[in-house]
């Protein structure tokens, strides 16, 4: 049922500039690092993100280009050496669609409790790391 509404959710849901999930991190990803960015700071991911990565990779850039069709997905990592980010990572739709379907994931595929690793090279999936001190982007990592 949940996967069902998870694509119900990104199949019906029309043009989605904003689809930004803020990830929960359990208590075993919780011990090893993971965090919830603080939801006051939602909202300043939402405004300077594009514009960000568009200064990245360039206005023509087919990510730019499909930019609303990405869903983003927000989290914090303090790293072992203590220094601490704050993540988006963004999957294409279809990369979302293809995931939701293949039997390598673990079901139900739910972005607020669970990340999906992409080991393939494609536009499909990027990371962006912001610093959660300054509030600002400092590196993008493109598959």
């Amino acid at each position: 049922m949940q996967e069902f509404l998870f694509l119900f959710i990104l199949l019906f849901q029309p043009n989605n500039p904003n689809a930004l999930i803020h990830f929960q991190p359990n208590s075993r990803l919780q011990k090893v690092g993971y965090w919830m960015v603080k939801e006051e700071i939602i909202p300043i991911i939402q405004q300077k993100l594009m514009s960000y990565v568009q200064d990245q990779l360039g206005a023509d850039h087919n990510v730019i280009k499909n930019w609303d069709g990405y869903w983003f997905q927000v989290y914090g990592l303090t790293q072992k050496d203590g220094i601490k980010w704050i993540i988006v990572n963004a999957y294409s739709r279809e990369f979302l669609l293809e995931t939701a379907e293949s039997d390598e994931v673990e079901h139900p595929l739910n972005l607020r409790t669970r990340m999906v690793m992409v080991s393939h090279k494609s536009e499909s999936f990027f990371k962006v790391y912001m610093d959660p001190e300054t509030l600002a982007f400092t590196w993008l990592n493109i598959r």
